[in-house]
């Protein structure tokens, strides 16, 4: 699809809810500013569509999941070599998202640690 044609098919999305002004503004600019911040968008709007609200929305797909396997034709080794490949990077995933999420909390702890101490220090050496 060329960069006119990827304008055309999206431009009106893109528009929606903005003032004529603000449309006519954009409209105005070249085609390779239209087709970067219609880029842009879909990008934003794919990144918005992949993340999750809640836990919640992963549990509920990892029971999709196990009814998909469940529910499988066939398998033979391949397939569930396959399938397990990606059960092990899931694995290391999540682990790696809650050790960077137990870190991330302790630096914020740390951080509202050192704040608090600052403030009864204050209070307590002097006025």
């Amino acid at each position: 699809m060329s960069r006119q044609d990827t304008v055309n098919k999206y431009i009106d999305q893109f528009l929606k809810g903005r003032g004529p002004e603000s449309c006519e503004r954009f409209r105005s600019k070249s085609l390779d500013k239209q087709y970067s911040s219609i880029m842009q968008w879909r990008r934003k709007l794919r990144r918005e569509e992949s993340t999750p609200k809640s836990t919640r929305e992963i549990i509920d797909a990892l029971r999709r999941v196990n009814a998909l396997v469940g529910n499988a034709p066939e398998m033979g080794e391949e397939d569930y070599n396959a399938i397990m490949a990606e059960v092990d990077t899931l694995l290391a995933t999540v682990d790696d998202t809650v050790r960077r999420h137990r870190e991330q909390k302790i630096r914020q702890l740390e951080e509202q640690s050192r704040l608090i101490a600052g403030e009864l220090e204050k209070l307590r050496g002097g006025n």
